[in-house]
């Protein structure tokens, strides 16, 4: 039985010194009071083998969360292979509006300089009127 502060108890539980006195409390720790010069200190009573229950609370915790994240794998993949199937189909949707779109006139760029409405050879006929 390893015999530590409360803070050094708090480090190796892996909680904070408040959990620690809490639990001395309610009888889950074992803990005696010491007198000191300082005045009084706490010892708390901690086992061998807490390391090797530690570690396999760990596992256990381990074990939980990785059966969680393949779950969220699982949803998250279903979620994307859906999304892809959206985007094939808005793609799809897409080209079919483009096609009935009709056809753009082109445009050359000397159409700006000429006024509004009228042709090259509307312009023409003009200036030999003049």
């Amino acid at each position: 039985m390893q015999t530590v502060s409360i803070p050094d108890a708090a480090r190796l539980l892996d909680v904070s010194q408040d959990t620690i006195r809490r639990r001395i409390r309610k009888g889950l720790i074992n803990a005696r009071k010491e007198t000191t010069a300082q005045g009084f200190s706490w010892l708390v009573d901690l086992p061998d083998d807490l390391n090797q229950a530690k570690v396999e609370e760990e596992e256990d915790n381990n074990d939980g969360e990785v059966k969680a994240l393949r779950e969220l794998v699982k949803t998250l993949q279903q979620e994307v292979d859906s999304r892809r199937r959206e985007v094939q189909e808005l793609h799809v949707l897409l080209q079919q509006s483009y096609a009935l779109l009709p056809a753009a006139k082109p445009r050359h760029w000397w159409h700006k300089l000429l006024p509004s409405g009228q042709s090259t050879s509307q312009q023409k006929s003009a200036q030999v009127q003049q």
